[in-house]
């Protein structure tokens, strides 16, 4: 093996809670540009990313519960802790990633909101002119445009705020799973 390829090697090792997901990310990347996917829904596909995470910590999890992952047994006094304790995380991952599914239906609700938002932004007609009492013409924005420019900003930050928590939690549940098992 090469040092290149070893080094490579190495890095992923100690760095697994990291390289793990941007490795699925690039691959789920890949697989939706060589399939020619629209622009539009490969971004789409970001948003699923948290979960996709979560699955992963499950299948490394089920993988040290079968001991395929002898680490994993290791850190327990005899194979029933393991199990049990196994049994614990597989409940705990099954609630995150309810929890995350549910977070990503209110991401995807605003993402929608969001779009029929800014399309209303963009029909708006021209800003009406409004004659003030000496005569001058002054462009203002109509309490409509204003409204929907509000809910564009709320829909972005609660988006954006649920997508993060959407990440944190998985975040947590790989980074728990793998420490679990190395």
């Amino acid at each position: 093996m090469s040092t290149a390829s070893h080094l490579l090697v190495n890095t992923f090792r100690h760095n697994i809670i990291l390289t793990l997901p941007v490795l699925v990310l690039l691959f789920k990347f890949a697989v939706r540009w060589t399939t020619r996917e629209p622009l539009k829904d490969v971004f789409k596909s970001l948003l699923t990313v948290p979960l996709d995470f979560v699955y992963i910590a499950i299948g490394i999890l089920l993988a040290g519960l079968s001991r395929r992952i002898p680490q994993y047994a290791s850190k327990f006094s005899s194979d029933r802790e393991a199990d049990f304790y196994g049994a614990v995380f597989v409940f705990l991952l099954f609630i995150g990633a309810c929890v995350v599914t549910i977070f990503d239906r209110k991401v995807r609700l605003c993402w929608q909101k969001s779009f029929a938002a800014l399309d209303l932004l963009k029909d708006y007609p021209q800003l009406p002119l409004k004659t003030t009492e000496t005569d001058e013409k002054t462009s203002i924005f109509g309490d409509e445009y204003i409204k929907t420019l509000v809910w564009l900003v709320f829909y972005w930050i609660f988006m954006i705020l649920m997508f993060m928590l959407e990440c944190v939690i998985s975040v947590f549940a790989l980074g728990g799973i793998v420490k679990q098992v190395t």
